[in-house]
């Protein structure tokens, strides 16, 4: 491991050439859209910095260290709101915060295996980066930033040391997920806590470890739960597709989730099923039989995170009875009207109808011209 005391200097250098717009041009999406948040660190305290004030390698992070620094995976680790500004209130939020604006990043893992991607922020060093973009031509392995069941392997970049060139000191800035070398755990997920927990150390062989579970932070992951409700395979019923009594196949599925409960249509209200349809107590589709109503079938679902998602299909039935409610009265007693009224058969929802009436030509046979007087 080579730690250089320059790399904090040549780290705050290119911070600050970032923060007046110069080096990388970030193309992160909202940090609100992207799943992996909380902040990992990287510190050492190889040199005293602060002179009387500071205790080298004394465990205490009191402003002599250096290395990574915190490193925030979500721009809304401390833009608490969202709105580009770190606030006051906001840089209390964790250490790592800095005041002023803030661009808008962050990382995504996916639920399954796949490729990372998106933006984290070094205090020390700026925008670290898991695109695929950014990781060819890596030290060794797959380049590529990617979960493979719950382990996380390949490598990650920290942008303003690639961009240094030679400037850079011979530092290349990789950051190797898995490392091989003999230390502490690699990183890997802990999906079975809610939120899912990064935990185990990311390496690099200019700035040393990097801690995703550290005591005054951590890593974590949260997928929004999602549910989909289907009637007869369709997303809605609309009219002409049923008529009263016609058979209904209701399934669903839905991902991280606790339970799901049907809310809402008949014979899908309030009774005992899965998180899919698949599974017990239906171990199947609900079959029932559609019927008016202006409510649409809805199942709601807890996730993981306890917030609740849900999905809802409408069935619009043609009316197959006719309308019992009377006409209004014609709009003209000749030369073609029109009368309307509204539907409130016992078997339909209310809507209204509209016809023409009294189309018969008005009769002028009785007319004569007046002269002025």
């Amino acid at each position: 491991m080579k730690i250089k005391v320059f790399g904090k200097i040549l780290g705050t250098f290119m911070v600050a050439l970032l923060a007046l717009g110069v080096g990388v041009t970030l193309r992160a999406s909202a940090g609100t859209e992207n799943n992996v948040f909380g902040f990992a660190w990287g510190g050492n305290e190889a040199v005293d910095t602060n002179g009387a004030f500071a205790v080298p390698n004394n465990g205490a992070i009191d402003g002599d260290e250096n290395g990574f620094g915190w490193v925030s995976f979500n721009s809304t680790d401390c833009d608490t709101d969202d709105n580009g500004i770190v606030d006051l209130s906001e840089v209390r939020v964790h250490p790592g915060c800095p005041a002023g604006t803030i661009a808008s990043y962050g990382v995504n893992i996916p639920e399954g295996d796949g490729g990372l991607s998106g933006y984290a922020w070094s205090e020390h060093f700026g925008w670290i980066s898991f695109n695929a973009t950014d990781l060819a031509r890596c030290p060794s392995g797959s380049c590529k930033a990617e979960r493979i069941g719950n382990q996380i392997k390949g490598w990650a970049r920290i942008l303003s040391i690639r961009d240094a060139g030679a400037n850079a000191g011979g530092w290349s800035g990789w950051i190797q997920l898995d490392p091989l070398i003999a230390g502490p755990d690699t990183v890997t997920l802990d999906v079975a806590s809610s939120p899912h927990k990064f935990k185990g150390y990311a390496y690099s062989d200019e700035l040393g470890w990097l801690q995703f579970n550290p005591e005054k932070g951590g890593v974590s992951y949260e997928n929004p739960s999602t549910v989909d409700l289907k009637i007869n395979g369709k997303d809605a019923i609309v009219s002409g597709e049923a008529t009263l009594g016609t058979p209904l196949n209701i399934t669903w599925t839905s991902t991280d989730t606790q339970s799901c409960t049907a809310v809402a249509g008949y014979g899908f209200n309030n009774i005992s099923i899965g998180k899919n349809s698949t599974d017990p107590p239906t171990n199947g589709p609900i079959i029932t039989q559609a019927v008016f109503s202006s409510l649409p079938y809805k199942i709601e679902c807890t996730g993981l995170d306890g917030t609740t998602a849900f999905d809802e299909v409408p069935v619009t039935l043609l009316c197959v009875r006719g309308c019992d409610t009377s006409w209004s009265a014609c709009s003209k007693a000749c030369g073609t009207g029109t009368q309307s009224r509204t539907c409130t058969s016992s078997t339909c929802d209310s809507y209204p109808e509209e016809q023409s009436c009294n189309t018969n030509a008005c009769n002028q046979s009785s007319w004569r011209e007046v002269a002025p007087e």
